[in-house]
């Protein structure tokens, strides 16, 4: 429940900050409380309103992974997904893949535009 409410108030906040830099309307402050965690740099950030437990991602069984690949109705889409499961590639880094990004025989896979604009060779399974 508390991510639902941070996650709404950041969108809120999102939704002022762009009303207020098209100076249009007459909005001169952001209404939502500067106490939320932000990502802008060198910004006051001041204590969060809420606090939501940091928690890992849930791994997928191979029951579950054998059922999404097989919904699946191309071997493009199949490639894409298992490019995201065995090689640990975002959804971006996969749609930005060129053919040429790929080595095989090496195992690798170029990213060449990555999370934060990095660069990589990745390695993937068989």
């Amino acid at each position: 429940m508390a991510r639902t409410i941070k996650r709404r108030l950041a969108s809120i906040s999102g939704l002022f900050g762009y009303l207020m830099t098209r100076d249009d309307l007459a909005i001169d402050r952001n209404p939502v409380p500067t106490g939320l965690a932000n990502r802008r740099r060198g910004g006051n950030r001041g204590a969060p309103l809420m606090g939501t437990p940091r928690t890992l991602p849930r791994v997928l069984g191979p029951g579950e992974v054998e059922t999404d690949l097989g919904a699946l109705n191309t071997a493009r889409d199949r490639a894409m997904v298992l490019a995201m499961l065995l090689g640990g590639l975002r959804r971006c880094e996969v749609l930005g893949l060129r053919l040429g990004d790929l080595s095989p025989g090496e195992r690798r896979v170029f990213i060449g535009e990555g999370k934060g604009g990095h660069q990589r060779l990745t390695p993937v399974s068989a």
